[in-house]
């Protein structure tokens, strides 16, 4: 939870190399190669945004949960999609089969090779700087990630899990409306709690031998002192914090509050969960 947030953070860092959205929706050409089609993909992301929201009530809320700018930071989601390896689609589909085989060793190595290689073609050409790159379904993937980048780090931004696993079934409830006429809100409780498991078994694990390289952040502190929670982490991650970072930070945050395109409401009780249980 709040690895969006937490990314964003990252960006008025000069040495960070963000994927952007637009590089998502358009990795061809490579921006090094062809930077005079910059400006135009970065306007049609941008409208195609706008015109999908005005359409679509679903993506409208979405925009209000998921914060996203046509050249703002994104998630890998869709690089990882074309490889049809997206444990995500379990939040917009009841696919619990297809979940179970994203969790496949051998396909999720092939999967980050080709992932590899998409984010060579975007930065060739470009001047040396550190990917910064979130997509919560990574967790499925620490090992494969390490293998195929062996210098990687790892930011892990830590939640109440009760909470977190209600804002996911909330997230897959609004998001399976928009793909099916019938869901059940407690078979959704049921399959997030199961997805959630198998995300924290596998970070657990991957914490267990690779501790050095990760940096535990508290989701609350990333809220209310994000340039302190940034310190933290690179600190942890032996990684300098260049001068004027945290005043960056501080202006990012001033400029972007909480609540600021929307809220999101839940509770998990909807779900037919027992937060004590939980």
């Amino acid at each position: 939870s709040g690895t969006t947030y937490f990314q964003y953070l990252f960006d008025p860092e000069p040495s960070m190399r963000m994927l952007r959205v637009w590089e998502g929706e358009r990795p061809c050409p490579p921006p090094g190669f062809a930077p005079e089609t910059i400006p135009g993909r970065i306007a049609w992301c941008s409208e195609e945004k706008v015109a999908g929201q005005s359409k679509d009530a679903v993506r409208a809320k979405i925009a209000q949960i998921h914060l996203s700018d046509a050249d703002g930071p994104e998630e890998c989601l869709k690089i990882i999609e074309q490889t049809f390896l997206n444990a995500g689609h379990f939040w917009t589909y009841n696919v619990p089969g297809y979940f179970q085989a994203c969790l496949d060793g051998p396909a999720l190595r092939e999967a980050y090779s080709y992932y590899k290689l998409v984010l060579q073609l975007l930065q060739w050409r470009c001047a040396p700087s550190r990917w910064v790159l979130k997509w919560p379904c990574h967790l499925i993937a620490l090992d494969q990630i390490l293998e195929t980048f062996p210098d990687a780090r790892f930011v892990v931004t830590h939640r109440d899990p009760v909470q977190a696993l209600a804002s996911n079934c909330s997230l897959a409830t609004l998001l399976r409306r928009g793909t099916s006429g019938h869901v059940d809100p407690h078979e959704v409780g049921a399959q997030m709690r199961d997805m959630l498991l198998a995300y924290l078994e596998r970070l657990v694990a991957f914490d267990d031998k690779h501790g050095d390289r990760m940096a535990h952040v508290a989701y609350r502190t990333a809220v209310d002192q994000p340039e302190a929670a940034m310190e933290q982490a690179l600190k942890a991650l032996d990684i300098p914090m260049s001068e004027g970072f945290a005043e960056a930070i501080q202006v990012w945050r001033r400029d972007n509050p909480p609540g600021k395109r929307g809220t999101h409401d839940y509770a998990l009780e909807d779900y037919g969960l027992d937060a004590g249980e939980m």
